[in-house]
């Protein structure tokens, strides 16, 4: 049986894969280099529970979805593919598993340069999630 947070983040991966993001390449958890880019992987960040109440826990899901991309221009390289990830993901408020899952509208966007050839924007989305006990 799996968690609520490994569907949740499933979910995400695979409704990304159903809207084609970066050609399919959409990884749950990455094992090795990526190699064809643009490229997304979909990881937790971190999870708020809260108290119990009669009979069901809520808790606020934070969930990465990282987009690497390379580009003469770094700063805008991964803009395509973060502009659909944004869409599906935020267009998907339920990700397909029930009213138990609420995306929230709001989202908090980074970039790393460290590797120079390639750009790293990670999209941050917090997701509520009610679970029976």
């Amino acid at each position: 049986m799996s968690s609520a947070r490994e569907d949740v983040l499933a979910a995400i991966k695979n409704i990304l894969i159903t809207a084609n993001v970066a050609g399919g390449r959409v990884y749950r958890t990455r094992q090795e280099s990526i190699v064809t880019l643009p490229a997304t992987n979909v990881e937790p960040v971190a999870a708020k529970v809260g108290q119990p109440v009669i009979g069901r826990e809520d808790q606020m899901l934070q969930a990465a979805v990282n987009v690497f991309a390379s580009g003469d221009t770094p700063d805008n390289a991964a803009d395509a593919t973060l502009d659909v990830v944004i869409t599906t993901v935020t267009g998907n408020p339920t990700l397909g598993i029930g009213n138990s899952v609420q995306v929230s509208t709001e989202y908090e966007i980074g970039w790393d340069f460290s590797d120079f050839d390639i750009v790293r924007a990670t999209v941050i989305f917090n997701i509520s999630i009610r679970t029976a006990l």
